[in-house]
């Protein structure tokens, strides 16, 4: 016959999600702007990055002059970062993350955050406009 609908609720008690943990949607023009900014920096170095491999790779194997001057300045920023130890970049990524100019890109994308531990308090969200990301530690909505 299953468990009675109260005993259910009262064991499992969730909160229902009516206010976002974390919103983003009040940011002034300034902040949109950098955001703007930032968001772009980041995504172009995904671009980018590849790019300048390949062209890296294409002149080093076509170079007449291998040791030329050209040749060097452009495989240079390979080197220097082959030459970065490991526990650098970690350390260098985090403090980059946490500055007060990549802090604005939520701003620019103008959504908030909704935690949630289970699907049940999702439900109450349904009419909105939502992307879900799964975690180990629970549910993360963002409202667009």
């Amino acid at each position: 016959m299953g468990i009675p609908l109260a005993t259910a609720y009262h064991t499992t008690m969730v909160p229902a999600l009516t206010q976002p943990t974390r919103s983003y949607i009040d940011g002034t023009p300034t902040q949109r702007r950098l955001g703007f900014v930032a968001a772009s920096i980041f995504s172009a170095t995904y671009v980018i990055a590849p790019v300048y491999l390949l062209v890296t790779g294409v002149t080093l194997v076509r170079a007449k002059r291998p040791l030329s001057r050209d040749v060097w300045l452009l495989t240079l920023p390979l080197i220097a970062s082959a030459m970065l130890p490991a526990k650098l970049l970690p350390k260098f990524g985090r403090w980059l993350l946490q500055t007060k100019f990549m802090a604005c890109v939520p701003y620019y994308f103008e959504y908030e955050e909704f935690h949630a531990r289970s699907r049940r308090p999702v439900r109450c969200l349904h009419a909105m406009r939502l992307v879900s990301n799964t975690r180990g530690r629970g549910w993360f909505l963002f409202r667009f």
